[in-house]
Protein backbone atom coordinates (compact mmCIF):
# COMPACT_ATOMS: atom_id res chain seq x y z
CA UNK A 1 0.00 0.00 0.00
CA UNK A 2 1.57 3.47 -1.37
CA UNK A 3 2.06 6.00 1.20
CA UNK A 4 -0.37 8.95 1.81
CA UNK A 5 0.77 12.01 3.04
CA UNK A 6 -3.18 13.02 3.84
CA UNK A 7 -2.48 16.58 2.08
CA UNK A 8 -4.30 16.75 -1.30
CA UNK A 9 -2.76 16.40 -4.58
CA UNK A 10 -2.09 20.35 -5.59
CA UNK A 11 -4.51 19.60 -8.41
CA UNK A 12 -7.16 18.07 -6.48
CA UNK A 13 -10.50 19.75 -6.34
CA UNK A 14 -10.31 20.81 -2.46
CA UNK A 15 -7.01 21.87 -3.06
CA UNK A 16 -7.93 24.07 -6.16
CA UNK A 17 -11.56 25.08 -4.61
CA UNK A 18 -9.67 26.16 -1.22
CA UNK A 19 -7.15 28.21 -3.32
CA UNK A 20 -10.44 30.07 -5.26
CA UNK A 21 -12.20 30.89 -1.71
CA UNK A 22 -9.00 32.24 -0.67
CA UNK A 23 -8.32 34.52 -3.66
CA UNK A 24 -11.95 35.45 -3.61
CA UNK A 25 -12.48 36.30 -0.18
CA UNK A 26 -9.29 37.76 0.25
CA UNK A 27 -10.54 41.27 0.22
CA UNK A 28 -12.36 41.05 2.95
CA UNK A 29 -9.82 40.73 5.54
CA UNK A 30 -10.22 44.17 6.03
CA UNK A 31 -13.46 43.45 7.59
CA UNK A 32 -11.78 41.01 9.93
CA UNK A 33 -11.12 43.34 12.80
CA UNK A 34 -14.97 44.22 12.58
CA UNK A 35 -16.38 40.45 12.69
CA UNK A 36 -17.43 41.29 16.06
CA UNK A 37 -19.92 44.07 15.41
CA UNK A 38 -21.19 41.93 12.39
CA UNK A 39 -21.74 38.93 14.42
CA UNK A 40 -24.05 41.66 16.98
CA UNK A 41 -26.17 42.32 14.26
CA UNK A 42 -27.72 39.01 14.79
CA UNK A 43 -29.20 39.68 18.09
CA UNK A 44 -31.20 41.53 15.94
CA UNK A 45 -32.66 38.67 14.22
CA UNK A 46 -35.81 37.46 16.34
CA UNK A 47 -36.77 41.01 15.35
CA UNK A 48 -36.40 40.61 11.37
CA UNK A 49 -37.76 37.12 11.97
CA UNK A 50 -40.81 38.69 13.59
CA UNK A 51 -41.14 41.23 10.91
CA UNK A 52 -40.61 38.95 7.98
CA UNK A 53 -43.61 35.87 9.53
CA UNK A 54 -45.92 39.46 9.96
CA UNK A 55 -48.26 40.02 6.62
CA UNK A 56 -48.66 43.67 5.75
CA UNK A 57 -52.28 44.74 6.47
CA UNK A 58 -52.66 48.43 5.75
CA UNK A 59 -50.42 50.88 3.74
CA UNK A 60 -50.57 53.89 1.57
CA UNK A 61 -47.47 52.70 -0.54
CA UNK A 62 -49.51 53.29 -3.83
CA UNK A 63 -50.94 57.09 -3.08
CA UNK A 64 -48.94 59.35 -5.18
CA UNK A 65 -47.95 62.37 -3.17
CA UNK A 66 -49.71 61.44 -0.08
CA UNK A 67 -49.98 64.82 2.23
CA UNK A 68 -48.44 63.36 5.00
CA UNK A 69 -46.09 60.74 3.80
CA UNK A 70 -46.24 57.34 3.85
CA UNK A 71 -47.18 54.30 6.77
CA UNK A 72 -46.87 50.31 6.72
CA UNK A 73 -48.62 48.65 9.00
CA UNK A 74 -47.84 44.79 10.18
CA UNK A 75 -50.94 42.40 11.25
CA UNK A 76 -47.91 42.22 14.32
CA UNK A 77 -48.92 45.32 15.60
CA UNK A 78 -45.83 47.43 14.05
CA UNK A 79 -46.13 50.68 12.48
CA UNK A 80 -43.26 52.49 10.15
CA UNK A 81 -44.06 55.50 8.89
CA UNK A 82 -41.86 58.03 6.82
CA UNK A 83 -41.59 61.52 4.50
CA UNK A 84 -40.92 64.47 3.97
CA UNK A 85 -42.30 67.86 5.28
CA UNK A 86 -42.16 71.34 4.63
CA UNK A 87 -41.67 73.29 7.18
CA UNK A 88 -41.52 76.97 6.02
CA UNK A 89 -39.21 79.69 7.01
CA UNK A 90 -36.87 78.16 9.57
CA UNK A 91 -34.03 80.73 11.28
CA UNK A 92 -31.89 79.27 14.20
CA UNK A 93 -30.99 81.57 16.27
CA UNK A 94 -28.40 81.17 19.31
CA UNK A 95 -29.45 79.08 22.38
CA UNK A 96 -25.92 78.67 24.67
CA UNK A 97 -23.00 77.66 22.44
CA UNK A 98 -25.21 76.74 19.73
CA UNK A 99 -28.11 78.06 17.43
CA UNK A 100 -31.96 76.40 17.57
CA UNK A 101 -34.70 76.08 15.71
CA UNK A 102 -38.18 77.03 17.84
CA UNK A 103 -40.03 73.55 18.07
CA UNK A 104 -40.73 72.12 15.01
CA UNK A 105 -43.60 69.77 13.87
CA UNK A 106 -44.20 67.33 11.97
CA UNK A 107 -47.86 65.63 11.43
CA UNK A 108 -47.82 61.59 10.88
CA UNK A 109 -49.20 59.99 8.15
CA UNK A 110 -50.91 57.68 10.38
CA UNK A 111 -51.22 57.72 14.15
CA UNK A 112 -49.34 55.27 16.61
CA UNK A 113 -51.38 53.80 19.35
CA UNK A 114 -48.85 54.25 22.24
CA UNK A 115 -46.35 56.68 21.11
CA UNK A 116 -43.51 56.71 18.96
CA UNK A 117 -40.60 54.29 19.79
CA UNK A 118 -37.77 55.32 17.32
CA UNK A 119 -37.56 58.41 15.02
CA UNK A 120 -35.20 60.34 13.08
CA UNK A 121 -35.67 63.52 11.36
CA UNK A 122 -33.32 64.63 8.95
CA UNK A 123 -32.57 68.36 7.83
CA UNK A 124 -31.06 68.40 4.11
CA UNK A 125 -33.16 71.90 2.97
CA UNK A 126 -30.36 74.23 2.73
CA UNK A 127 -29.49 74.17 5.92
CA UNK A 128 -26.05 73.24 6.05
CA UNK A 129 -24.52 71.77 9.17
CA UNK A 130 -27.79 71.21 11.03
CA UNK A 131 -29.07 67.81 13.20
CA UNK A 132 -32.49 67.63 14.46
CA UNK A 133 -33.17 67.10 18.45
CA UNK A 134 -36.18 66.35 21.03
CA UNK A 135 -38.43 68.92 21.14
CA UNK A 136 -40.71 69.61 24.11
CA UNK A 137 -43.50 67.28 23.29
CA UNK A 138 -40.93 64.63 21.18
CA UNK A 139 -42.20 61.10 21.74
CA UNK A 140 -45.18 61.83 23.65
CA UNK A 141 -47.85 62.05 20.77
CA UNK A 142 -49.16 59.31 18.91
CA UNK A 143 -50.08 61.95 16.13
CA UNK A 144 -46.96 63.95 15.24
CA UNK A 145 -42.90 64.28 16.07
CA UNK A 146 -41.86 67.62 17.80
CA UNK A 147 -38.25 68.54 17.23
CA UNK A 148 -35.47 71.61 17.16
CA UNK A 149 -33.07 72.11 14.49
CA UNK A 150 -29.85 72.86 15.87
CA UNK A 151 -26.66 73.95 14.07
CA UNK A 152 -22.70 75.56 14.38
CA UNK A 153 -24.19 79.07 13.30
CA UNK A 154 -27.34 81.50 12.83
CA UNK A 155 -29.19 79.99 9.67
CA UNK A 156 -32.04 81.39 7.85
CA UNK A 157 -34.25 79.32 5.03
CA UNK A 158 -37.60 80.38 3.70
CA UNK A 159 -38.10 76.94 2.59
CA UNK A 160 -36.97 74.47 4.41
CA UNK A 161 -38.01 70.77 4.02
CA UNK A 162 -37.07 67.67 6.18
CA UNK A 163 -37.23 64.32 6.03
CA UNK A 164 -38.62 62.14 8.81
CA UNK A 165 -38.80 58.40 10.06
CA UNK A 166 -40.69 56.87 13.00
CA UNK A 167 -41.37 53.42 14.13
CA UNK A 168 -43.80 52.28 16.64
CA UNK A 169 -47.17 50.30 17.21
CA UNK A 170 -50.65 50.96 16.04
CA UNK A 171 -52.27 48.66 17.76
Amino acid sequence: MPWHTGKPADDDFLSVSVQYIRENFAELEPLQPHVAELVDLTALHPYIAALLDSRIVDHNLDVPNPPNGYYVRWENGLQVVFGEATLGSISLSASGSVYASPDLTVTLPAVFSTGVYAWHVNSDAGMALTWAGLGTLAQSDSESITFRLYGGSALSNPNARVSFFAIGRWK
